[in-house]
């Protein structure tokens, strides 16, 4: 069972979190630099990643949402099913690159760019008994 870190604000900046090497913010508030890594959540739900040594970080989300345009386009039918091709256009909301900080956003706006070291998805998703998902392993490339 892994550990659940949950990450207390900073009584100074909103949205400051910090965890060992860690940085977690808001991107739409001035943050003061420091050697740690920033995880800037551009979707709009709660990260709870699991780390290589079990514990879980929460990274709330930051406010602003990365998202993509998609069209679908049916290209062939399986008897009664239509089969879609999607194309991936506009992507709206990523900021650009910022020093120290690495973007997470949705698993489909990450598969839409290639050209981004700084962005990743959610990795792996991890469920309850129940099969409730409860968080992710890592992040994706």
């Amino acid at each position: 069972m892994s550990k659940k870190l949950r990450l207390s604000r900073n009584k100074y900046k909103s949205n400051v979190h910090q965890l060992a090497h860690i940085e977690i913010f808001s991107i739409d508030k001035y943050v003061e630099r420091t050697n740690t890594m920033a995880i800037i959540n551009l979707t709009p739900h709660t990260l709870n990643i699991q780390t290589s040594n079990g514990t879980v970080v929460e990274v709330p989300p930051s406010g602003s949402v990365a998202r993509v345009a998609t069209t679908y386009t049916a290209i062939a039918s399986i008897g009664d099913i239509d089969v879609f091709d999607c194309v991936y256009g506009e992507i709206t909301g990523l900021p650009d690159p910022v020093m120290d900080s690495i973007f997470v956003v949705s698993g489909q706006t990450n598969a839409a760019l290639s050209h981004r070291g700084d962005v990743f998805s959610p990795g792996e998703l991890v469920r309850d008994e129940s099969g409730k998902p409860i968080g992710c392993l890592g992040l994706k490339a």
